[in-house]
């Protein structure tokens, strides 16, 4: 039973001394991780902040299309936008009043206001399909 299932994931990094490109591994597969040239990286892969924007993106994209097959309903495709704000000034300490990390800076939009999550209209649930999505078997 796939939802009473527990799986660990390891994920191993290593980096050179000073800046330059990560690297991670999961399984088989290598992972670049890199920042800008104006923080100190080369830009060879992508930054650790848009990994874990892919994570929440990939994970939400996963789910649906889980749950799409587990429920038999037909889909065309799917799309999904992850956005973070963020403020370099806490973690470059040029501004002592601001925290480093995501969100830590001005918002651009309003806290709770939220972006549509879908752009196409979506296909009525049915009754049974319903049930099986409240009492998974």
């Amino acid at each position: 039973n796939p939802i009473q299932s527990g799986v660990e994931i390891q994920i191993e990094g290593s980096a050179e001394a000073g800046f330059g490109p990560m690297s991670f591994r999961s399984g088989g597969h290598e992972i670049p991780v890199d920042v800008a040239p104006r923080l100190g990286g080369t830009d060879d892969g992508p930054t650790p902040l848009a990994h874990a924007l892919i994570a929440l993106g990939s994970c939400q994209l996963a789910t649906y299309r889980w749950w799409a097959a587990r429920l038999e309903l037909a889909v065309d495709d799917l799309d999904v936008v992850v956005t973070a704000d963020l403020d370099l000034r806490g973690l470059l300490g040029t501004d002592d009043h601001v925290g480093a990390g995501p969100a830590s800076g001005p918002r651009r939009r309003a806290p709770g206001a939220r972006r549509p999550i879908a752009r196409r209209p979506a296909r009525a649930v049915s009754p049974a399909q319903s049930r099986r999505l409240s009492h998974p078997s």
